[in-house]
């Protein structure tokens, strides 16, 4: 029976876990600093709001961890010996443990990234990703009374997390952003207007074309508020950072293990050490798809390299391979999601067209991707329409043409208001704009 070690209990080393405990040829230890039981950490904002309890974030019952197998081991892994195979663990309250291992999976997943700005340090200064910034956030913004007005820095999926949690406090928010737009470093300017109007009917101000300089405070202690980059100030009592993660593998910096912005892998997810594997948003692909990133910090990526180094480990040999592109979220009560590719204004090459339609309350929004010549479909965003993704994989899979996704529209939501109002509008739009 070989010895697997997994460090980080969330969705990639918790899914990786489970599926090698049910195999007789794996002893598998669960090493967690952060939690003992796995959680869904893009739940923690419903924590803060008060709709659910920590305990029911956990995807599994605690009797699925308490009677499986696995070793679970709260603690931090402080050194990595990869002669001697074995892993030194800082145990939560109690002590150092030596851990030996057959396997090594790291899975510690990602940090809030944070530029070299002065005054990072003070009170009122958080990501949000750990526990640990649930409860930072939590001790600096208890009342609107006490925390009048907040600023978020950067925008994206977390930024409009904190933004939606802080906005439930009655605690005026406005999110700074670098771009013209709400996230048009992803979004097209169509979806990216769409999106930051949808914002700002919730109360939330976007100020754009802008830059953070600095925190300020007023006591060495506390943040005050920011400085921008035209050195006009702007006043706080808490400033969100949303600018991104970055992996959280420092703790590997003299291992000796091959590094890049992530730990590199292959296509089996293995890194320049035999017996050690990676997954998650800690792991960079060597070789990635040229329509992918090399580094993907999202649920779905992490579970599914997950479900990957699963067959590669117990049954033998199986390459991990990226897929089209899906992803999914809320701005507020706005759901979204995508499939396939959808450029950016910056990224978009002139072969790549766009079809958007909106309704004219601007409440659902449709974006198709397409190439201009031979008409393949290239991949959609929806907002406020709830796809079905097998539909969107399978006309993805399928070379499909913008023609059939477009005429067969309907068969591809769950919304059968949308398919009633809105297809025929939305057809003869696409017609209309293709004549």
């Amino acid at each position: 029976m070989q010895e697997v070690c997994i460090i980080g209990n969330g969705v990639a080393g918790s899914t990786l876990a489970l599926n090698l405990s049910a195999s007789a040829q794996f002893k598998v230890h669960l090493i967690s600093e952060e939690a003992d039981y796995f959680f869904s950490r893009t739940a923690l904002m419903y924590v803060y709001m008060g709709h659910l309890t920590l305990k029911q974030t956990e995807p599994y019952e605690r009797g699925v961890w308490n009677d499986s197998p696995i070793n679970r081991i709260r603690g931090r892994v402080t050194a990595l010996n990869r002669t001697n195979k074995q892993l030194k663990i800082e145990k939560y309250l109690s002590g150092t443990l030596l851990l030996n291992y057959d396997i090594l999976v790291i899975a510690t997943g990602s940090k809030p990234r944070f530029l070299d700005w002065p005054n990072t340090h003070l009170k009122g200064v958080s990501g949000l990703y750990h526990l640990t910034d649930l409860e930072k956030i939590e001790s600096y913004t208890q009342s609107h009374k006490h925390c009048k007005n907040a600023l978020v820095v950067g925008g994206g999926l977390i930024g409009v997390e904190l933004a939606e949690m802080l906005h439930s406090r009655k605690i005026d928010v406005k999110m700074l952003i670098r771009e013209p737009l709400f996230w048009s470093s992803v979004l097209p300017d169509s979806d990216a207007l769409l999106v930051q109007k949808h914002l700002e009917s919730r109360g939330v101000e976007v100020v754009a074309n802008t830059e953070v300089k600095g925190f300020l405070t007023h006591d060495g202690k506390r943040v005050s508020g920011v400085e921008l980059s035209d050195n006009s100030q702007l006043e706080a009592q808490f400033v969100g950072v949303s600018i991104g993660v970055q992996p959280h593998i420092s703790f590997l910096e003299e291992s000796g293990l091959e590094l890049n912005q992530g730990i590199l892998v292959n296509e089996h997810l293995q890194t320049s050490e035999k017996s050690i594997f990676a997954i998650g948003d800690c792991a960079e692909l060597r070789q990635s798809d040229p329509k992918r990133r090399a580094l993907e910090a999202v649920w779905y990526v992490a579970r599914q390299m997950a479900d990957a180094l699963s067959k590669h480990l117990i049954d033998g040999p199986f390459t991990y391979v990226q897929g089209h592109w899906f992803n999914s979220a809320k701005f507020f009560d706005l759901e979204y999601q995508t499939y396939g590719q959808v450029s950016n204004l910056a990224k978009r090459k002139n072969s790549e067209q766009h079809f958007h339609w909106h309704n004219t309350k601007m409440t659902k929004g449709l974006t198709l991707a397409y190439e201009a010549h031979s008409r393949l479909f290239l991949g959609v965003n929806a907002f406020g329409i709830r796809l079905k993704q097998s539909v969107f994989e399978h006309w993805l899979d399928q070379s499909a043409s913008i023609d059939t996704v477009v005429e067969q529209l309907e068969t591809a939501h769950f919304d059968t208001e949308f398919s009633k109002n809105y297809t025929k509008e939305l057809k003869h739009a696409f017609v209309s704009n293709n004549s």
